[in-house]
């Protein structure tokens, strides 16, 4: 299926309960034209808790926040919504992520620290 282009990409994303944060919620934005969704997009990026953005053809796009509860995703939602000026946006249901036995060592808190800016230019000293 990566061969005939159905596949394009893989995307990993770790169990965020070991980070204190339980659930991961996506929210769907829709921009009033393409330049306000580049400068929103762009301001996300920048931000704490978000674990992921999806650009959308058009004017839409999804971000997906980590919380540790609904009231702690939707404030910080509403705050981000806000100084974009997109103040209305779409909350999906959680993605739950499970308990583990585990927890990060140096190496693992190294990484997490890397990975923050961009996972193509990771450097561990």
């Amino acid at each position: 299926m990566e061969r005939e282009g159905f596949i394009q990409y893989y995307q990993a994303i770790p169990n965020l309960r070991l980070l204190g944060q339980s659930l991961a919620y996506l929210c769907n934005f829709q921009a009033t034209n393409v330049t306000t969704k580049k400068r929103a997009i762009d301001s996300f990026c920048e931000a704490d808790g978000i674990i992921d953005i999806a650009d959308y053809l058009g004017e839409s796009f999804g971000v997906t926040v980590s919380a540790a509860s609904e009231e702690d995703a939707q404030q910080t939602m509403a705050k981000l919504a806000k100084q974009v000026g997109i103040p209305r946006f779409v909350f999906l249901p959680p993605r739950q992520f499970p308990s583990s036995l585990s927890s990060l060592g140096k190496l693992d808190w190294q990484l997490v620290k890397n990975l923050r800016g961009s996972a193509a230019e990771v450097h561990l000293a």
